[in-house]
């Protein structure tokens, strides 16, 4: 039986293609923001028009108000902006972090991080929030910024090395295997000022094509961490650091199989417990596959033990075969139950993996 209710959908029109994956957060009135990205115009591709919206639940998600213009990409001077996280900062505002491409240079992007002091109604004081700028392609998924023990905000950040080259001398030599390598951003005082890991991380061996993609980091122990990347190898690739960020381990397979989609891995506050959310069945030789959608499907849960390194409990969220689940953002109402955002799309309507935004919630009691 399918642990999922879903509740809620954002399909896509003529003039809105799609409407793509974004981040909650709890606001002080105890009602739910969810920014997400909505594109305009007659392309869903990832570099079409898109500007960032916010819709609100008062209901711990049941129901959600009819989308605001939040944050738009002609502001930063470029067509495009995606991939949002959202943060609660210590001085009690909220913190926006997303991708915005660099003006005429597609997948090259810069981050940028700003905040809101009025509960998410705008944002201001936007600081670039990569360090260190890959003179090629580059980026980062929804609902990634992680607060660590220590106050540290942190994201993985992936760098796709194969796609251009390294034009200036002075920068960071990227992938010597020419395969999507990663390294890490963060902040030390919480969000003006940002640099990156000392260590960059790549995949072990040659035989990739996408190398390792779209990380997502869980702190296991005070300045212990996890990051876990998306691979062609079937399996999320893991690597550990023990100092917070800053050196880490050789990549190598993690308990999770997969296909070429990124994992959610988030602590329930109420519980203390692990969940990871991803797509568990790997590209086998012979699986059937839906045009548009990457394998996308199921999408599963998992309880997982506190290191984050064996399956606990595992149910699927959602099963149909017909429809894509990826890019899952939770938010957890409590010990029992969370509220999680994600992209989907259904191939009986011709829609492909990212076309629509979906809400589901999901009964832990399992």
């Amino acid at each position: 039986m399918d642990r999922g209710r879903l509740i809620f959908t954002l399909s896509p029109k003529e003039g809105n293609l799609r409407n793509s994956e974004g981040d909650m957060i709890r606001l002080k009135d105890g009602s739910i923001l969810m920014v997400y990205g909505r594109y305009h115009g007659d392309s869903a591709t990832d570099l079409a028009p898109c500007d960032l919206v916010s819709i609100i639940s008062k209901d711990d998600g049941e129901t959600w108000s009819e989308p605001r213009p939040l944050l738009n990409a002609a502001n930063f001077g470029v067509v495009n902006i995606i991939s949002v996280s959202l943060t609660r900062l210590d001085d009690g505002g909220i913190g926006i972090f997303f991708n915005c491409p660099f003006p005429g240079k597609g997948w090259r992007r810069h981050k940028y991080f700003g905040r809101s002091y009025d509960e998410g109604e705008t944002f201001g004081d936007f600081v670039e929030c990569s360090s260190e700028l890959f003179d090629c392609r580059s980026g980062i998924n929804n609902s990634r910024m992680v607060r660590l023990s220590s106050g540290r905000l942190i994201y993985a950040h992936s760098i796709h090395a194969g796609c251009e080259k390294i034009q200036e001398e002075g920068k960071r030599t990227v992938s010597p295997t020419s395969h999507t390598c990663g390294n890490f951003i963060f902040s030390d005082d919480d969000g003006y000022t940002w640099r990156t890991s000392e260590d960059t991380v790549y995949m072990p061996f040659t035989q990739t094509i996408p190398g390792l993609q779209e990380g997502e980091l869980i702190e296991i122990k005070p300045n212990v961490l996890k990051c876990f990347f998306r691979t062609d190898k079937c399996y999320q690739y893991q690597t550990i650091s023990l100092d917070g960020g800053e050196h880490w381990s050789l990549p190598h397979p993690s308990c999770f199989t997969t296909v070429v989609s990124p994992i959610t891995i988030r602590k329930n506050p109420y519980s203390g417990k692990i969940y990871a959310f991803w797509n568990p069945v790997p590209p086998y030789n012979g699986k059937e596959k839906i045009p548009g959608h990457s394998g996308r499907s199921p999408l599963a849960i998992a309880e997982m033990d506190d290191n984050v390194s064996r399956i606990l409990k595992m149910e699927y969220v959602h099963s149909d075969l017909s429809k894509a689940y990826c890019y899952v953002a939770p938010l957890f109402l409590s010990e029992k139950e969370v509220v999680i955002a994600y992209s989907s799309g259904d191939a009986s309507l011709g829609e492909k993996s990212m076309q629509r935004l979906a809400v589901s919630k999901v009964d832990l009691d399992f």
